[in-house]
């Protein structure tokens, strides 16, 4: 698969860091998720509304340090203003 420029892509692996030094998360599982949040401190993630909304109704996330994280962007669909509001007080972060 090509890499869709320099605003970013597509990618064939899965895991691990590509070529840009973005990691890429494995699976959609929240626990994973947010373990390589803590662990390569992590700044941005880009989602979608249903993972977004799944990880703020999971106690996951409580268990790992994501003081790193800055900005958690959405695609797909737009974020309802109250998922926007319960993102920016669970996670600290700027949706």
């Amino acid at each position: 698969m090509g890499d869709g420029g320099p605003h970013g892509g597509t990618s064939s692996r899965q895991g691990g860091p590509d070529r840009r030094g973005r990691e890429l998360a494995p699976s959609t599982d929240t626990a994973e998720i947010f373990a390589l949040v803590e662990r390569e401190r992590v700044s941005v993630i880009a989602s979608v509304v249903p993972l977004i909304s799944a990880w703020l109704s999971s106690p996951e996330p409580d268990r790992f340090d994501l003081s790193s994280l800055k900005v958690v962007q959405n695609g797909g669909a737009r974020l309802a203003p109250e998922l926007r509001q319960r993102l920016m007080t669970r996670f600290r972060c700027q949706p």
